[in-house]
């Protein structure tokens, strides 16, 4: 049985593999061989001639690797590490101050007076319904009347869909 050995690192090789598992290197294969189950009965006499062995030429590795594997054995980690990056600053939310304070009743009618007006007064209850004021309970007032409003225009387009055939029929 022979066990196969990486060139590079000297780690096994399995049977059959290119490259080795350990450092990625191609596989010069350098066999060892395991002894032999010792046999019973007389040990073989040497030769009289001696035989020259040579040891085998080591294949020339390719100028491009320079010692580093040629493929990454573990495609789900990196080759080269990279340092960590310094972690973003986080910006600190500094929340906004509500005014818990009840509004009076010129305060509402101020305000339900300014989003009567036609466009000017839709834009200043969205604004007020996503929170660009400073009182909870005008954000509050701000809300109804966004969806007052939103109903209304619902409503408006139902009975117009409904209505506009029968209009058309009397005017023309």
């Amino acid at each position: 049985m022979e066990e196969r050995l990486c060139s590079a690192c000297g780690a096994a090789v399995g049977e059959g593999e290119k490259f080795c598992s350990n450092c990625g290197a191609l596989v010069q294969v350098e066999a060892t061989v395991a002894p032999a189950p010792a046999a019973v009965g007389p040990a073989p006499e040497p030769a009289s001639t001696p035989v020259a062995t040579m040891a085998p030429a080591p294949a020339p590795q390719p100028a491009a690797s320079q010692g580093k594997p040629l493929f990454n054995p573990n495609p789900k980690v990196p080759k080269e590490a990279k340092p960590p990056k310094a972690p973003k600053p986080k910006k600190e939310v500094v929340p906004v101050e509500k005014n818990n304070n009840p509004i009076g009743m010129w305060g509402y009618f101020l305000t339900l007076l300014v989003m009567c007006i036609p466009i000017a007064g839709i834009v200043v209850a969205v604004l007020l319904a996503i929170g660009k004021g400073k009182n909870i309970h005008r954000e509050n007032l701000a809300k109804a009347v966004v969806i007052l409003d939103a109903i209304g225009l619902v409503i408006f387009v139902a009975m117009l869909i409904v209505f506009m055939p029968i209009v058309k029929a009397i005017l023309f």
